[in-house]
């Protein structure tokens, strides 16, 4: 699932895994000796340029970082790149590991818009008592109506077992 590739010393492709075909749109055997500014475009290039500089520096650059790519749009990635030194510390190029968190970004997104829409709802009943246990049966979140209801304020009840409001 990841883009795996080599740019050399002068910032060419010399190897681009099917990935990088898929992404971009275009045969992998298209991307060898292509530069990474006229595969990635301008905006992207501008933003990962500094890191791979610091690569052919010889320094291994690991970033996680939201890109827009001409082919293939605004992407949340994590980047690798390893530089690849010869004997003579000489700087060869680097190896470039990208993987693509735009599914997962997206998916940690929604989760954190779902539990702030919860906390506001639990927050606005007043009316009910809204509470939320964990398998052992302890309390983990108690709104304003069950402080209305039972009389426990939520730093009195939460951690507490939820025995102590329903008893036999």
């Amino acid at each position: 699932p990841a883009l795996i590739a080599y740019v050399d010393d002068r910032e060419h492709y010399q190897f681009v895994n099917r990935t990088y075909s898929d992404w971009f749109g275009s045969d992998a055997s298209k991307f060898i000796g292509k530069s990474v500014k006229e595969t990635v475009g301008n905006q992207a290039y501008r933003l990962i340029s500094p890191l791979v500089e610091k690569a052919l520096t010889g320094e291994t650059v690991s970033v996680n970082a939201q890109l827009a790519y001409d082919q293939a749009g605004l992407r949340s990635v994590q980047i690798n790149y390893v530089p690849d030194v010869s004997d003579d510390g000489t700087v060869k190029g680097f190896f470039s590991l990208v993987s693509d968190l735009t599914e997962a970004k997206r998916s940690e997104d929604l989760l954190r818009s779902s539990e702030e829409r919860i906390a506001l709802l639990m927050e606005s009943v007043t009316d009910y008592a809204i509470i939320s246990v964990n398998t052992d049966g302890i309390v983990e979140s108690w709104n304003t109506g069950a402080e209305r209801i039972f009389g426990y304020s939520f730093e009195e009840i939460v951690g507490r077992s939820g025995d102590v409001l329903f008893t036999p």
